[in-house]
């Protein structure tokens, strides 16, 4: 496969329920370091973005997270919102109508841009810490390694 085009880049967004009392990104991390029992975290699966990207906010923030992978961004978002976990770096585009509508409250986006026109972003993670994680979607030509050396 080779890339064609890009189509869409795009950052994770750290988003809290509205059961979780973190109202910012720093009050998140004295909330984890803060408990007994571990800050649970949704993700759409093991070895997804968002689960990885999670992993990565735990070593730099020297915090002990629980992961709670679902089948599925929207099952992940549903128990976020739900109160069944606390946190999530959930895609900014399964994300903003939700954000939006108030159901979950965005504390960082992990690009080194905050977004306009989004209440509640406290910091850019990547700007923060070191990190920056973007999602990235680009049209692939399957064929392309094929036809590398072949002549026709």
């Amino acid at each position: 496969f080779a890339p064609i085009m890009p189509v869409a880049e795009f950052p994770n967004v750290l988003v809290v329920g509205p059961m979780t009392d973190a109202k910012s990104f720093a009050e998140l991390i004295d909330l984890a370091k803060a408990r007994k029992k571990s800050l649970s975290f949704a993700s759409s699966g093991v070895g997804s973005t968002n689960h990885l990207t999670a992993e990565i906010f735990k070593s730099l923030a020297k915090i002990n997270i629980l992961h709670v992978p679902y089948k599925g961004g929207g099952p992940a978002l549903i128990g976020l919102i739900g109160g069944q976990v606390d946190a999530m770096f959930a895609t900014l585009p399964s994300a903003i109508t939700m954000i939006r509508g108030g159901k979950l409250k965005a504390l960082a986006v992990t690009g080194t841009h905050l977004l306009d026109g989004i209440q509640g972003f406290g910091q850019g993670l990547g700007e923060a810490r070191g990190a920056v994680i973007l999602q990235l979607l680009e049209v692939l030509d399957p064929f392309a390694q094929l036809d590398r050396g072949v002549d026709h």
